[in-house]
């Protein structure tokens, strides 16, 4: 209907290793289309998701930037002019289970078209759902998810899922179509009957650190911000002196996320699975990779933490040496004054006592004295 429009942006004509269209400023035209898509869609007070293949963001394995940065710039800057339309961007391509944070953030080593320093990615309102893959090609178990979609209903509750045709798009926001939940199942291919079954529901894995923004907003940047905050939480890596390597304490909310990466398949390499660890090297790389959309923005960003994780250790080393060394000090204080307490003492005892020759005039007085009288 009019009302529910679905448009698929699947192409992979935006990647830095075309080459055949390396010098088109609008490849096949695809974001006059786009602005037309949606401008379309703010006439008729609809709203609508961008669906596609190959995001506008870097990999997680390699941290490779899979669109061209002038591109990636352009096309946020679209989506950016209709945060009031779109409402979710769904991709694919890598065959995890992930998702991008576009907050701006990456105005690190940017211009406004290739890279180089002062731009940046201008802010949406959704952030990118990265969907898992059938094909289990990099150690993931197969996998798909629903993703649920209706009204965010005066409450704070979602009203149902079903698509109505009088949306609108009010000037408050509220009553707006969202991308309300997900559910993710994946195919456990090493189970003898490898059948299908619920992986997880976005909402209850979530559950404890959403913020209220999911009630009043569903999959907005906002509700993942608060995810990303939680998975922040204790990351601080102590250095060992005597086994020389970080030894951290990973968030559960990262650890939870992991987990879902290769849809709960076990895993021991590139730090992803259920069974594999992830010291604070590996939790900086994710923090980054979640939050940066160009390779520009990731190395900053990777580069930053461990300026922060090296000013954390430091400061941890100086208060340590703080802390040593005012116990050292109330020590040596306090062996200070037992000492002077012990002379002062010894003092008062020397100086109350009588003297052996005292004791010895006072006897002669008193035999001269007898002498004299007999």
């Amino acid at each position: 209907s009019s009302d529910d429009k679905i448009h698929d942006n699947s192409t992979n004509d935006n990647r830095p290793d075309n080459s055949d269209k390396m010098h088109d400023d609008d490849p096949r035209g695809q974001f006059t289309w786009l602005k037309i898509i949606l401008s379309e869609a703010r006439r008729n007070q609809s709203r609508a998701v961008i669906v596609g293949h190959i995001s506008p963001s870097v990999g997680s394995f390699r941290h490779t930037q899979l669109w061209k940065t002038e591109y990636i710039q352009r096309y946020y800057e679209i989506v950016g002019q209709f945060n009031d339309v779109v409402m979710g961007q769904l991709f694919g391509h890598i065959h995890t289970d992930e998702f991008r944070l576009v907050d701006g953030a990456d105005k690190r080593g940017m211009n406004d078209v290739g890279g180089n320093g002062g731009g940046g990615i201008v802010a949406v309102d959704t952030p990118i759902l990265l969907g898992p893959s059938v094909t289990p090609l990099h150690g993931n178990d197969p996998s798909f998810r629903i993703v649920k979609y209706g009204h965010i209903i005066s409450n704070g509750g979602s009203g149902d899922t079903q698509p109505s045709h009088n949306a609108t798009i009010p000037s408050n926001r509220d009553g707006y179509y969202r991308l309300l939940d997900y559910d993710s199942y994946r195919c456990d291919i090493r189970d003898g009957n490898a059948s299908w079954s619920k992986l997880y529901i976005f909402s209850e894995a979530y559950n404890d650190v959403i913020s209220e923004s999911f009630q009043k907003e569903g999959l907005s940047s906002a509700t993942f911000h608060g995810i990303v905050k939680s998975m922040r939480h204790n990351n601080i890596a102590i250095r060992s002196n005597n086994e020389h390597h970080d030894i951290e304490d990973e968030s559960p909310t990262l650890k939870t996320f992991r987990y879902f990466v290769r849809s709960g398949a076990d895993g021991n390499d590139a730090m992803t699975g259920a069974n594999s660890d992830c010291n604070s090297q590996c939790q900086n790389e994710w923090l980054c990779t979640l939050t940066s959309i160009t390779r520009d923005g990731y190395d900053a960003c990777v580069s930053q933490s461990s300026l922060n994780n090296s000013k954390a250790m430091t400061n941890h080393r100086n208060v340590l040496g703080i802390v040593a060394g005012l116990f050292f000090a109330s020590v040596v204080a306090f062996m200070l004054v037992i000492r002077m307490v012990r002379r002062r003492m010894r003092r008062r005892d020397y100086e109350s006592t009588p003297s052996v020759h005292q004791g010895d005039e006072s006897g002669i007085a008193i035999n001269v004295e007898t002498r004299g009288s007999g």
